[in-house]
Formats: C-alpha cells, sequence, structure tokens
C-alpha cells in the first residue's frame, strides 16, 4: 500500500514525529507533506501531486487535551455535527477500519517496547478537520507542549507509521463502526486488540440525538 504523511509547520509535534521519521527510516517512496496551515484546516490538499498515487494519508500531528495528559492516540478525521476545528458540518472523511485496526496494535507494541508506561495509549472518536476525499487518519502525540517536544513517544509513532510499509489485508477482519461511549473509547480500545472486528470510524455518545 502506498502512503504519505502530512504534518504541519506550525506543529511542534509534528515537526517531532517527522524528525524521528527521518532518523529511522530512508524512504524516498513515501512523501512527506509539510503543510502551511495546521492539519485540521488544510481543506485543499487531495490536489498535491505528492498525493496523485497515494493510497492513504496519515497526519502526524500534536493532541491538546484541557487535563494534558501524556497520551499517544489515533483516530479518523470528520464532524458529526459542527465543523468547530476544520471540515463541514455532518461530514467525514474517508478511512481504512483495517489501516487504523494495524496502526493501533502496533501503537501499543511499540509503546510496551519503549516502556512509555505514563503514556495512555488510546483510539479517539470521529472529530475535527480537514475534510478531504484521500482515505486518511491522525496520529497524535499528547497532550501538552512538554510532550510535544519529548524524542521517544514522537519516535514510537514513528515506527507506528513506518510499520505500515508491511501492511496487508486480514481477510479475517471485520470492519465496523463504533457508537456511543466517550471520546477516548476504552471498550472500544480493546475490541480493536482483541478481536476480529476492525474498528474505522467512532460516534461517541455526546454526538448522538
Amino acid at each position: 500500500m502506498r502512503f504519505a504523511i502530512a504534518y504541519s509547520k506550525k506543529d511542534i509535534a509534528g515537526i517531532n514525529i517527522i524528525q524521528q521519521f527521518k532518523e529511522l527510516a530512508f524512504a524516498p517512496e513515501i512523501p512527506i507533506i509539510e503543510l502551511k496551515k495546521e492539519s485540521i484546516y488544510s481543506e485543499d490538499i487531495d490536489k498535491l501531486p505528492e498525493l496523485r498515487n497515494i493510497d492513504f494519508l496519515i497526519f502526524a500531528t500534536k493532541h491538546r487535551s484541557v487535563k494534558g495528559e501524556k497520551s499517544l492516540s489515533i483516530h479518523a478525521p470528520g464532524n458529526w455535527r459542527n465543523a468547530d476545528y476544520g471540515g463541514k458540518p455532518g461530514k467525514i472523511c474517508n478511512t481504512s477500519a483495517q489501516v487504523i485496526k494495524y496502526l493501533f496494535q502496533n501503537l501499543n507494541k511499540l509503546a510496551e517496547d519503549e516502556t512509555l508506561k505514563d503514556y495512555k495509549i488510546t483510539l479517539e472518536c470521529t472529530h475535527h478537520g480537514p475534510l478531504i476525499k484521500k482515505p486518511c487518519c491522525f496520529i497524535e502525540l499528547g497532550s501538552s507542549e512538554a510532550q510535544w517536544e519529548e524524542k521517544a513517544p514522537a519516535k514510537v509513532l514513528a515506527k507506528t507509521i513506518i510499520s505500515l510499509q508491511n501492511f496487508k489485508l486480514n481477510s479475517k477482519y471485520i470492519p465496523v463502526i463504533g457508537i456511543g461511549g466517550p471520546h477516548y473509547c476504552p471498550s472500544f480500545n480493546k475490541i480493536q486488540l482483541n478481536s476480529d472486528y476492525a474498528i474505522s470510524h467512532i460516534i461517541p455518545e455526546y454526538a448522538l440525538p
């Protein structure tokens, strides 16, 4: 599968992840796209020539939360209701249930190997922009500026992205969406790791009628 990575030059964590990626891998066949705007507002990137023959796009970005909890997370982009942070109201991006499952499983394995025990490894529900046609997901380092500059967790995320070079479709996996639960998806995390269900988009309880 042909994939590319996008990051914003305004994003400390994204820059950190890409630096680690470049130190770990010489992979000229993997386009690395620097965005002028924040990733969540980069609505026009489908037109970029670097994405012409690409099957999947990974956004390497920061994650921000009020609590500032240390986290490594993955999610598909889109908006179930309002579009307060990029994208369009009620519109979600194409993604791949199998790619998200593969990345999440590898992220958990690699984080364990690197002994990042104080970091929470989690899926997130589908939220924020951009809205693009290219199948994509976000992989994020959170949740405050102190973590965005740390090399060890950024290296784990970079290794997770590199692992996608070995991705193959698994015929036994069943693609599903998740409905309900909180933003950080504790139940869906377990399903993603311990079953043949491959979860793509997640609709949290707060987005339901």
